[in-house]
Formats: C-alpha cells, sequence, structure tokens
C-alpha cells in the first residue's frame, strides 16, 4: 500500500486535529488518522506536543506550519514582547524602528547581532506581524485568529469547568474626583467640560461568567497610610498602594495567591482568563485551585468580558452618585464636594454591587463565551435623568457619557522598560510608597449613642421624603 504523502500542517491545523481527538475518545488515532489523511505517527506527535501546540496558540500566528526558533531567540523574544507593549498602546510601529529596537536588546543582552533585511522579513512571517493604520485597538484584531482561538482553544479550555467556576478579570483606571466646569477640557479628547483632580486609583474587577459571584474590588492608589484611613477597621475594597497608583506585577501576583487561597478553603477549582497587560507575569508561583490563561494578544477589545460592558457600568453607576453628591453641595467650598479616598472607594464598591448578574453574563456572551442563552441583548446606553440640571448649575454642554469616559485613556498598568524585558520576564517588584498628602483628615469615630442617633435621624428623613435621592 503506498504510503501517505507527508504534507506541512499549520497551527490552527494542529489545534483542529487535537480538538477533534479530545472529542471522539472511543475512536482509535488509526481510524482519525486515516480520515484526516495523515499518518499516524504524525498525529501521535502532534498529541505528544499538545500542552506546547496550545501555549503556541496565543503567542505564534495559527497559519505558521514550522515552529522553529530562529538564530537569535533571546532577541527575538524579547523584540516580540517588546512589540506587542507598543502596539497594545496603538503605537505604530515600521522595520526601521524594529531593526533599531532589536540592535538595543542585543547589546543589553551581550549578543553579537546586526539585523539584516532577511531576518527582518524571517521575523515578521514567523511572529505574524503586519503594519496596519493605527485607528483603534479593536481594527487591529484579527478577527480570523480570533474566531480560531473562540473554536479551539476557549471551548477546550472550559470543557471541565461550570459557568460558575469561569471568571475573567480586568483593571482600570479612575478618576474619582472629576467634576464638570465650563472652564476645562482634556487634551486632544475633545471633551470640554470637564475638570480632572489628579485624585486617581486602579481598580481591578473580576466576576464568574454567570455573574453569580463578583469578587470584592482590589482598589490601588499612591497613599501608604491615607489620612481618610485614620481609625477605620474594615474598608470597602481591599487596598494596595504604590506612588503611581498602577497595577504591578507584585500586587497582581499576591491576588492571584489570595484568590487561590479563597477558592481552596471552598473545595472549589476555577479559571481565570486574563489580558496579556505588562502586569500579568507569565511566570506564576504554584496555584492549586486557580488556572490561568491568557486570550491573545492585542484581542481584548473582543474577548474580554469586562470590557464588553461590565467596566462601562461600574463606571456609569459611579458617576451618577458622584453627580447627586455635587448637586447636594452645590453651594458647599470645592473641599467640601470632594471625595475622599475612603469615599470614593465606598461608592465604587456600591457601584460593583449594584451592577446586574444578567449585565455580566450578557458580556461574557457577547465576548464569545459559550452560553445556554445565544441572545446577546443590545446594550442600552443609560441616561442620567439629573444631568440637565448639572448641565444648566455649571453652564456646560457636555453629555454625561462623555463624563462618564472621562478616564477612559488612563492606562492601569505600566509599560515594562527595555531593561526589565531582557531580564526573562521577572516580575516587577513595587515602588516605593509615600503618604498622600491630600488625603483628607480622618473624621472624629462617632460614639454608640452618636451612632445610633444618626440613625434615628437617618430613618425619620426617608419615612418623611418621598423625593429620596438613589444614592440613600
Amino acid at each position: 500500500m503506498e504510503g501517505i504523502k507527508r504534507k506541512p500542517i499549520s497551527l490552527a491545523e494542529k489545534l483542529e486535529i487535537i480538538k477533534k481527538v479530545d472529542s471522539r475518545k472511543n475512536v482509535t488515532r488509526v481510524q482519525i488518522a486515516a480520515e484526516l489523511n495523515i499518518p499516524v505517527s504524525t498525529l501521535n506527535t502532534i498529541m505528544a506536543n499538545r500542552q506546547k501546540l496550545l501555549e503556541k496558540s496565543v503567542t505564534e500566528q495559527s497559519s505558521r506550519k514550522k515552529l522553529k526558533t530562529g538564530k537569535y531567540e533571546q532577541v527575538e523574544v524579547v523584540l516580540l514582547e517588546w512589540f506587542r507593549q507598543k502596539r497594545a498602546l496603538n503605537l505604530p510601529i515600521d522595520g526601521n524602528i524594529l531593526r533599531k529596537k532589536a540592535v538595543d536588546i542585543a547589546l543589553k543582552l551581550n549578543i553579537d547581532f546586526k539585523p539584516s533585511n532577511g531576518w527582518l522579513y524571517r521575523f515578521k512571517k514567523c511572529a505574524g506581524l503586519t503594519y496596519r493604520k493605527v485607528c483603534g485597538e479593536e481594527r487591529s484584531v484579527n478577527m480570523e485568529e480570533v474566531d480560531v482561538w473562540r473554536e479551539t482553544s476557549l471551548s477546550r479550555l472550559i470543557a471541565d469547568y461550570s459557568p460558575k467556576d469561569i471568571f475573567n478579570a480586568d483593571e482600570f483606571g479612575l478618576f474619582y474626583n472629576v467634576i464638570p466646569d465650563k472652564t476645562y477640557a482634556f487634551k486632544g479628547d475633545g471633551c470640554k467640560g470637564i475638570k480632572v483632580q489628579k485624585d486617581r486609583i486602579t481598580a481591578l474587577v473580576c466576576s464568574n461568567m454567570d455573574g453569580t459571584e463578583k469578587l470584592p474590588l482590589l482598589v490601588i492608589g499612591k497613599a501608604g497610610k491615607p489620612r481618610c484611613f485614620k481609625n477605620i477597621k474594615t474598608l470597602p475594597c481591599t487596598y494596595k498602594h504604590n506612588n503611581t497608583a498602577w497595577m504591578t506585577s507584585k500586587i497582581f501576583t499576591e491576588y492571584l495567591i489570595a484568590l487561590d487561597r479563597r477558592m481552596a478553603s471552598k473545595n472549589r477549582k476555577i479559571i481565570l482568563f486574563l489580558d496579556q497587560c505588562p502586569a500579568h507575569p507569565k511566570v506564576l508561583p504554584e496555584l492549586k485551585n486557580l488556572k490561568v490563561e491568557f486570550f491573545p494578544a492585542n484581542a481584548t477589545s473582543v474577548l474580554q468580558p469586562m470590557d464588553q460592558g461590565v467596566i462601562k457600568n461600574i463606571k456609569h453607576k459611579f458617576r451618577h452618585s458622584l453627580v447627586l453628591r455635587l448637586l447636594q453641595r452645590i453651594q458647599s467650598p470645592e473641599n467640601m464636594y470632594k471625595l475622599s479616598l475612603l469615599e470614593a472607594m465606598s461608592m465604587l464598591a456600591m457601584s460593583w454591587d449594584s451592577v446586574k448578574q444578567e449585565t455580566i453574563a450578557n458580556c461574557f456572551r457577547k465576548a464569545g463565551f459559550p452560553s445556554d442563552s445565544a441572545k446577546i441583548l443590545e446594550e442600552i446606553e443609560e441616561s442620567c435623568d439629573i444631568w440637565p440640571t448639572v448641565q444648566e448649575k455649571f453652564s456646560i454642554d457636555t453629555s454625561f457619557q462623555d463624563f462618564v469616559k472621562a478616564d477612559d485613556f488612563l492606562e492601569p498598568c505600566p509599560e515594562l522598560e527595555l531593561d526589565d524585558l531582557c531580564i526573562a520576564m521577572v516580575p516587577a517588584e513595587s515602588v516605593d510608597t509615600i503618604d498622600d498628602v491630600h488625603s483628607d483628615e480622618g473624621k472624629p469615630v462617632p460614639t454608640c449613642s452618636e451612632a445610633i442617633d444618626l440613625l434615628d435621624k437617618f430613618g425619620r428623613f426617608l419615612y418623611s421624603n418621598t423625593d429620596v435621592p438613589e444614592m440613600l
């Protein structure tokens, strides 16, 4: 019998073969190989390299037929990671920039290397790099590769998990003291009528696929010991700090370890999907009850559930509460309606608590996670019924949607410097911390009798008024 002619098989085809073998456990590999018209030895090799191929599916071009590394592998690994960071920031990169950066990397690694045109061509081809006009993150996504990932990797990764054990986490930056002001405008954003205080935090939000478990928020600020925390025993969110209020590898690793312990205490095993932001280290500590998987690079805008409307919903509710507070204190000096860090954390926690279960489940469906309900609800732009009053009081024509998006440009994670990338992706150390001199002084702690008296007054207020602000 004439032997089967060997032919090159792309990464996408190999992933499809793995999927076929996994789904047909009662069929022998000899039969499957015959159906696919490939040698049994080829099929066995693919299955033996299963883990390596699955890892490559996240980082390599799916059309590649050979996964051999180049002669200057160390340089290329660092260069590719640098390229992804820049593309994640929507910065244009061309061949000349790649060559110059490759030389810089080689010098830092003490490697004698001169990038030729031939090397550049092979590097781009192997990594699947193309130069596109920068018009936003979503337009840089290769939807073909996204669909392949959804159909092969995603379905396989979540096969052994129920919806309640499939999680996604993401960070977002927040200016928590943004106020309407007709004399201010964002530079380059065309968002007039918004004054930005330099009070920023980064928040990490995490939930499971069916929306039944929303984990407590992690908030990162600049102050090590904010004055508003004085005498406070319990915080509304988990709090960490560094002098940039950014997520770092150290903070994120601590978060993963705590989450792993939380699940171990409940005897649960979960899977957590993350984007490839610089603060999410690829080398992780041993996690027994938590499996971490990364989305393909530059696909956050279409694959990450939290980016499909959850974070936007949180910001909407937070800004709505901020506007209510502002209107109630409109006659007060500015420092009377400025939020302290503790008040901002409380307001943010309440906003997260009020995000509906259906909203989260719908965002997972929109990201391509399989669900019993195939229907994806159209996102309804929530309104703010008191915003016209704000526009009148502050003499601005800024829309509430612009007010909500005022800090969408904030990066929650720092970009790693070239020196950091050259140290084999070692998690970055947390920077030194300082006390926040801008934090409000801690208010006196009320006595038990004073607290009871305040509750009594609050109850009488609720029963005596029909027009009670939503935030109460």
